[in-house]
């Protein structure tokens, strides 16, 4: 509609066009790039008027809900709870709050995601025994997550974007991980040390339950800096199966996920208990 509409506009003296939206998700272009137009510029042609809660505002308080409204009456507020208390947190924010989130149905709500992160996670040490996934991406990079025991009950992970396979196995064998997991299309071309299993569809919905369990007791620990990994990890969307189980869906989700589907399939391995060492009795 507004590549139609523009060349019309020029024929006008004072042309307008409206585009009038709540926030969207990560796949909502058109009103993103002329609300940041707007941003950029503003002595520009575009006037943005906008009213939204800011991105630390508690969801859940109405106070916050009366940022995103122009008008606040008791029974706006008295609806906007009732809708608070029945929808996902990610659609909430953006139909309610104004706010504009990675995707709207969302594996992850965005303050469980963030309740897990760190000031700082250093990269994993080859004494950590580190389980490694690889995964590839549609632009030819490898994506990839190490996962390991950080203490008693705290599992650590940490994202890795390479720009070729040949990279990815150069850090691969610094890192000696203890099982090294990867998609089917790169087991051929692996020719390093570490064990290997392969991952696929099957794996990410095993593991998706305990994985989703251990965010959510916030067992996991991540570092905030990491923002490629929580881009991932907020844009996947999870889909229910015919046999009742979920898993991640590229397809549904309105960006990259590679990185996510890597996290479970790394946490799920690693929260498998270890094998037991071989005794050697002597006679």
């Amino acid at each position: 509609v507004e590549t139609a509409i523009s060349p019309t506009m020029s024929a006008r003296e004072q042309p307008q066009m409206w585009l009038i939206s709540t926030a969207g998700d990560s796949s909502s272009d058109l009103l993103r790039s002329y609300r940041e137009a707007a941003v950029a510029a503003p002595d520009g042609d575009v006037l943005l008027l906008e009213w939204s809660a800011p991105p630390e505002a508690d969801w859940q308080e109405p106070a916050s809900w009366r940022w995103a409204s122009p008008e606040w009456t008791d029974r706006r507020e008295e609806f906007t709870r009732s809708r608070s208390t029945a929808m996902p947190q990610a659609a909430f924010r953006s139909q309610y709050l104004n706010q504009w989130t990675m995707a709207l149905n969302g594996w992850l709500p965005a303050g469980v995601w963030a309740a897990c992160g760190a000031a700082r996670v250093a990269a994993p040490k080859p004494k950590d025994q580190p389980v490694v996934a690889l995964e590839t991406g549609a632009d030819g990079r490898v994506f990839g997550v190490s996962a390991w025991r950080r203490g008693k009950d705290k599992i650590a992970v940490r994202s890795h974007v390479w720009p070729s396979p040949d990279q990815a196995w150069r850090d691969v064998e610094r890192l000696r991980p203890s099982r090294l997991l990867l998609v089917p299309e790169l087991v051929p071309y692996y020719g390093g040390r570490a064990p290997v299993q392969t991952v696929g569809t099957r794996e990410a919905r095993l593991g998706l339950g305990a994985v989703e369990r251990v965010i959510n007791d916030r067992r996991l620990v991540y570092s905030q800096d990491d923002h490629t990994l929580t881009a991932h990890m907020l844009a996947a969307v999870a889909r229910s199966n015919q046999d009742g189980t979920r898993s991640l869906s590229p397809k549904h989700s309105p960006g990259p996920i590679e990185l996510a589907k890597c996290v479970v399939w790394t946490v799920a391995e690693t929260l498998k208990p270890a094998s037991p060492r071989p005794v050697v009795v002597a006679g």
